[in-house]
């Protein structure tokens, strides 16, 4: 293992454990706001980490199911490692797209002779119905959501946003020569199975609601009053912002846009950021889990040699 692999590997580390022991400062700051209960409830952690496990599964099998779409024809358990794996390099690279540049060299490297023209509409698809069953969700749960903190959060207001969001989503996408070649594959690919699509956007919304179940279940182990509709939406919302390429220490604008979400139903700013924080703690659980898995396919090296495709912004991308 080479001196340049170590340093990698011991950075990684920094960057998983950094963020989380920043939070549990912020929360601890935070003093009598919070009233945390001395003791966590186990009969709602252990509920809460089986229903994470869950969904972090669902993730994977909807991967799985989209790239078998567009004929990327890689097994469950490669998709399952893949989704863990490029949470792993969500949380130690500063940009939401290391996500998608890690699913890409692992899918390369365990499909090698696939071409990257048809794993990248793959992968925009996933992200697509990822987006779109969270706009859905969150759209269906607005109008049943109270924001006493911000009341002209109406559901008209809630169609305006949803509208915008996705203009400028279009917009942005077609902008760029890649993108706008994939999404017309894409268009195929739905066309052409449009059954099978609707049943995985089926399954994606599933995966929110048990991701969001998880959520509940950990906030009632810490003794926080709130509902589940409001976990469901503010997740479900949060969600749609996971594409904005800006993220720190797997910190980004999705845990942002959830603690405003909180504070705008009225929630204290001290209880926003412990709910804020849940969902991140949830996704840090997969990307320890994708660490160690990282860590036995390849070791150090294996982060070191990511971590270079990913600086360079390409892991292959351009070729066919």
């Amino acid at each position: 293992m080479t001196g340049k692999s170590w340093i990698a590997f011991i950075w990684a580390v920094i960057r998983l454990a950094a963020p989380p022991a920043i939070i549990a400062w912020l929360v601890l700051a935070a003093g009598d706001g919070l009233a945390l209960p001395s003791t966590i409830n186990l009969g709602w952690m252990i509920p809460a980490l089986v229903l994470n496990e869950i969904a972090l599964t669902l993730f994977g099998v909807r991967m799985q199911f989209l790239l078998s779409t567009l004929g990327v024809m890689l097994r469950w358990r490669d998709a399952f490692r893949v989704h863990l794996q490029s949470m792993f390099y969500f949380f130690i690279v500063p940009m939401t797209v290391g996500v998608e540049i890690a699913r890409f060299a692992k899918i390369r490297a365990a499909l090698p002779g696939t071409p990257a023209k048809r794993i990248l509409p793959a992968l925009l698809l996933d992200r697509m119905v990822g987006a779109g069953s969270g706009a859905m969700l969150a759209a269906v749960m607005w109008p049943f959501v109270q924001f006493d903190a911000a009341p002209w959060l109406d559901a008209s207001t809630a169609a305006l946003w949803i509208c915008l969001g996705g203009m400028a989503m279009i917009g942005g996408a077609v902008l760029i020569r890649r993108v706008r070649l994939a999404i017309t594959e894409v268009i195929h690919a739905i066309l052409a199975s449009w059954r099978r699509v609707s049943l995985i956007f089926v399954l994606s919304i599933c995966m929110h609601v048990v991701f969001a179940l998880g959520i509940y279940c950990a906030a009632q182990a810490f003794l926080i009053d709130i509902a589940l509709i409001e976990i469901l939406f503010a997740v479900a919302a949060g969600s749609l912002l996971v594409a904005i390429p800006v993220s720190l220490g797997g910190v980004g604008a999705a845990d942002v846009t959830t603690v405003t979400i909180f504070v705008a139903m009225g929630h204290t700013l001290e209880q926003s950021i412990l709910l804020g924080a849940l969902p991140y703690l949830a996704r840090l659980v997969g990307a320890v889990q994708g660490g160690v898995w990282e860590m036995l396919d390849g070791g150090a090296e294996s982060i070191a040699r990511t971590r270079t495709l990913m600086r360079a912004g390409k892991a292959g991308a351009g070729e066919t």
